[in-house]
């Protein structure tokens, strides 16, 4: 939700929600935006796809242009390399939620991660890291990696040990192998 001097916005990034208007309940799907005048009166809806279909009874009302996935990812590459890691992160998340499909969102999936992890939110990283290695790309190796510490962060020791032999057999003679190798002998000692 965003509440400027002129207007209300709700950006809808996963899921669904459900607004109560003066026409009645409406649900409005992840990607979608609605924008209400703050003077009040019916919203501005944008759904993933389509171009925004103006307010009731507003004819002046102009359509809320939805920005490119290259907007959204050069934005939030802008933000992360600012140090504003919740800007960060938002931007990343709305590219996810507006453009799900693209090769952007897909190769923002680790940048994401990492925040997200470094933020505290393991469970959240490890999904952005397992849906990137789901179709793979340039990063894999360090997606897997990030797996890993995901999975160190929630405690989740037989998995973490299984991430780690997997990724010893992937990149044995990686930079990160030392560290694994030393790691897996933690986990073996704690047994």
């Amino acid at each position: 939700v965003e509440v400027t001097p002129t207007q209300v916005v709700v950006i809808v990034l996963v899921g669904e929600a459900r607004i109560e208007t003066v026409a009645g309940q409406r649900t409005l799907v992840a990607g979608s935006r609605a924008t209400w005048p703050r003077a009040g009166g019916e919203p501005r809806v944008t759904e993933p796809g389509r171009q925004a279909e103006p307010a009731a009874g507003s004819a002046t009302d102009r359509a809320v242009a939805v920005p490119s996935a290259g907007e959204l990812l050069a934005r939030a590459q802008e933000l992360r390399g600012a140090g504003d890691r919740a800007g960060a992160i938002r931007a990343y998340r709305r590219l996810l939620a507006l453009h799900r499909g693209s090769s952007e969102a897909h190769a923002a999936l680790p940048a994401l991660a990492k925040l997200e992890l470094g933020a505290g939110r393991a469970r959240a990283a490890l999904g952005h890291f397992e849906r990137y290695l789901k179709e793979g790309g340039p990063t894999a190796m360090e997606a897997r990696r990030g797996r890993i510490e995901a999975l160190r962060a929630l405690g989740r020791a037989a998995q973490e040990r299984a991430a780690i032999e997997a990724f010893l057999a992937r990149h044995p003679d990686s930079i990160h192998a030392g560290a694994m190798r030393a790691r897996l002998d933690e986990l073996a000692g704690a047994r």
